[in-house]
């Protein structure tokens, strides 16, 4: 599938390709990106890869990660051992915060 796109002022013609088309590339990009964002890749949205260790990981994530119960790492939250960082309304841990705990001890 071949298309042209010709900028016009601020909105744009593009030519080659049916609407039906045109709306199936933009609905396969967003559900690409929304899966990336979902399946924790590690690039942002303007495609750069982010460091390893800014990954963040979900409760079940890091307790495995751990080797502790979602028990232990709620406490260990609460006693300040580990932070957590809210996005949204999710519980996220740093990769970089849980590495640097494994040094510590």
């Amino acid at each position: 599938m071949s298309y042209i796109v010709y900028p016009m002022d601020s909105s744009i013609i593009v030519t080659g390709i049916t609407l039906e088309e045109f709306k199936a590339l933009i609905k396969d990009e967003v559900r690409e990106e929304i899966q990336n964002a979902l399946n924790g890749q590690k690039e942002n949205f303007s495609g750069e890869k982010q460091p390893e260790s800014d990954c963040t990981m979900t409760r079940k994530e890091a307790s495995t990660f751990l080797n502790i119960s979602l028990t232990t790492l709620d406490n260990w939250t609460k006693k300040g051992i580990i932070p957590k960082h809210r996005i949204n309304t999710s519980i996220r841990y740093k990769k970089s915060d849980i590495e640097n705990l494994l040094k510590q001890q």
